[in-house]
């Protein structure tokens, strides 16, 4: 059976290599569903490893099967590739060449660390009891890649069990892993309301439905409903991000449309303000006799990591790095698709600090700035290939 020491060793010998593969990912942060080149990259290197590559899922989405040596569960491990559409600092030798692009939320670390993972494990095939699937994913950024890759069938083609991701965290040095027993990043809900009155003139206003004092009541009634209907020990944002209606000023506004966001840590308390957010939509519409729909744009679920996988993958952190820096109470009001996956299993995400200020690396995600500390990069692939092979046993 392969051992801790091997697995330390294995990562050691390739760590240039996996310091070259994210740079060369970096060069290339291609836009979402426009990863033509990196999926291609990517599906070359799980090909070059002998494992069985599914192509072309949600246009550019990649799966690699890796078949263990003994029968088990299956475990997703996924990591995302899309770049961001914006300019990166200038002055790096491994600098973006694509113009106004950037991998400026990490998603080259996490290609690298997941591909690296993959080449240790396949190594160590024999010692895995069930199977892993590596998935590198389109659009994050969007958050439209993990939907468009299940509407297409991924889970029927892999149905696994478990899933495990990572993430850079900028707030946290190099050396320093996350690793939440449940809450971590928050659900992302974008509605877009559409009200159907009827216009008319002004000075005719009983012919018409007026869809002015319905928007203005709306907003007053959702805001009041998410503060009223939140526990005041919950995290909770709402906002009204979009209204629109008529150019007309002497006309009856006949027709609005309104865009709201909620984002909330808790998926119970994030389903029941859905609900409640159409119920009232709806009565306040009827009530001033204008029809109403609720379109959803976004619907992200929380990442509410599993206790007992969060357990084994934080037992691998500690020997990794070092129990003390191993933080547990960390978590974001940002939302990232993962979740999506662990709608169908149990699933957790781990975080990687990356910041060093020795080295000027301290910028925040989406920022032009952005960077990492690679020393992270090994420490990432060994916490990875650590947890699998212990969730595989």
């Amino acid at each position: 059976m392969v051992t801790t020491t091997q697995i330390s060793h294995d990562v050691a010998s390739i760590k240039d290599e996996t310091i070259a593969l994210r740079r060369q990912l970096h060069q290339i942060p291609e836009l979402s569903f426009e990863e033509k080149q990196t999926s291609d990259i990517m599906a070359k290197r799980m090909e070059s490893l002998g494992l069985t590559v599914m192509r072309g899922i949600a246009s550019t989405g990649v799966v690699a099967i890796l078949k263990g040596g003994k029968h088990g569960k299956t475990l997703l491990v996924r990591a995302d590739m899309d770049g961001l559409p914006m300019e990166e600092t200038p002055g790096r030798p491994y600098g973006a060449k694509l113009e106004k692009r950037n991998h400026a939320c990490g998603h080259d670390m996490n290609m690298a660390i997941v591909a690296q993972t993959a080449k240790i494990l396949s190594k160590h095939k024999q010692d895995i009891a069930g199977t892993v699937a590596f998935l590198f994913q389109p659009a994050d950024e969007p958050q439209l890649g993990a939907r468009k890759m299940m509407s297409e069938g991924l889970y029927d083609k892999v149905k696994w069990d478990m899933v495990l991701s990572h993430h850079p965290v900028p707030s946290y040095n190099a050396g320093q892993v996350v690793v939440n027993h449940g809450q971590l990043w928050s659900s992302s809900d974008v509605l877009t309301i559409k009200i159907q009155g009827k216009s008319g003139m002004g000075a005719m206003r009983e012919n018409a439905v007026d869809c002015a004092p319905v928007v203005a009541q709306l907003i007053n009634a959702l805001y009041a409903l998410v503060h009223n209907e939140s526990p005041a020990n919950e995290t909770v944002m709402f906002n009204v991000g979009v209204v629109k209606g008529g150019e007309r000023p002497m006309a009856i506004l006949g027709q609005a449309e309104l865009g709201i966001r909620l984002a909330v840590y808790s998926e119970p308390l994030r389903k029941k303000l859905l609900i409640r957010i159409e119920e009232v939509t709806k009565a306040v519409c009827a009530a001033g006799r204008t029809t109403c729909t609720l379109e959803s744009t976004q619907a992200i679920p929380t990442i509410t990591n599993d206790a007992t996988i969060a357990t084994t993958v934080h037992s691998a952190a500690a020997s990794v790095v070092g129990d003390k820096n191993v933080i547990t109470d960390y978590r974001t009001i940002f939302s990232n698709d993962t979740g999506v996956y662990m709608e169908k299993t149990p699933g957790m995400m781990f975080m990687l600090g990356i910041k060093n200020e020795a080295k000027g690396i301290t910028a925040d995600w989406h920022t032009p700035g952005f960077d990492i500390d690679e020393d992270t990069l090994a420490i990432g692939v060994e916490i990875m290939s650590r947890s699998v092979l212990d969730l595989l046993k």
